[in-house]
């Protein structure tokens, strides 16, 4: 029971969570469900006894996913919980804390926030959901994701078909009020914190070089190195090929790369790179590999992420093998 849990909670070495397939698609697809069925209903919620009920329980829901998401690291110690990169300090966590007294107050004001907050922000978390890469729909933190990210969207449409609130231009200031108080609060936690903190992206200038810098390493690696390993090609190749073949799932993937590509996340990609790198150890270098001049891999980006990673003595004669 205590291995089931230690998984539950964890998370994988390896890529467990697929964009654009059905894992992505069907919570999204679930929230939408309950909004058009909150909006064909609205006058019987809102004329329903227990409506206030209703309001306090989806509340509840919010705070205790938002919650679980610490609980779920105070109980996971191999998780590394740490000031630097798990404080409360999220445009998305706080637009779900909002979001349930919202529908406890019934306030305007908070509605107005929760509402900007929630379409101009956690709609890039629903689109590349780049954190949950390593938990798939057999951990708990792929569910708690999804509800924290999908919940805010029905709270504001329950007040909007239920209450009848409406956003207006003086919203969209008191929204970058609370965003600017917001972003105080992160620039005096990253300058506590130093280097790693990156609170709502905003290190200072040194933290943005240097990872400028590891995206053109781990670019490399990935275009090198990770294809490779996963028999990848370009997303537009991908696309071509489909269209050529006729073949409507090699097209689906084709879209898929290139729009993960677009959404460029080094810290993916390192997850990516580093399980390449455990395969490299158990596996060696293959003969196809070393046979053809097109897969070669640069042995600059493999000894900086290695160096990275604590292991480069580990990999060295590897990387001796390694074509130039």
């Amino acid at each position: 029971m205590r291995e089931f849990f230690k998984y539950f909670f964890g998370k994988g070495d390896t890529i467990e969570f697929e964009n654009f397939g059905f894992s992505h698609f069907a919570p999204i697809i679930v929230a939408a469900l309950v909004i058009f069925l909150i909006f064909k209903f609205r006058d019987k919620i809102r004329a329903f006894k227990h409506e206030k009920t209703v309001r306090l329980a989806l509340a509840l829901v919010m705070i205790i996913t938002e919650m679980s998401y610490f609980w779920r690291l105070v109980g996971s110690p191999e998780l590394n919980p740490n000031p630097v990169d798990h404080l409360p300090i999220t445009v998305c966590g706080w637009a779900v804390i909002f979001g349930s007294y919202m529908l406890v107050t019934k306030s305007q004001s908070l509605f107005d926030i929760v509402y900007f907050w929630v379409f101009s922000g956690t709609i890039f978390a629903l689109i590349t959901p780049t954190v949950i890469s390593n938990t798939g729909p057999t951990r708990f933190r792929y569910y708690q994701f999804w509800l924290e990210h999908t919940t805010g969207y029905i709270a504001i449409f329950y007040m909007i078909f239920v209450h009848k609130m409406r956003p207006t231009l003086k919203s969209a200031a008191k929204a970058y009020v609370a965003l600017a108080i917001l972003a105080v609060i992160a620039y005096v936690a990253n300058r506590i914190l130093g280097p790693g903190a990156n609170y709502l992206f905003m290190a200072d200038g040194l933290y943005r070089i240097e990872r400028l810098r590891r995206m053109q390493d781990f670019e490399m690696i990935r275009v090198n190195g990770i294809r490779i390993f996963d028999q990848k090609i370009k997303g537009s190749s991908q696309m071509k090929e489909g269209l050529g073949t006729g073949s409507f799932a090699r097209i689906k993937e084709g879209i898929s790369t290139a729009v993960t590509d677009f959404f460029y996340d080094v810290d993916r990609d390192q997850t990516l790179t580093l399980s390449m790198l455990r395969k490299l150890l158990n596996e060696g270098i293959s003969p196809y590999m070393l046979e053809n001049p097109d897969r070669k891999i640069s042995i600059h980006c493999y000894r900086k992420i290695i160096q990275d990673a604590g292991v480069f003595s580990s990999v060295q004669e590897y990387l001796g093998k390694s074509p130039e």
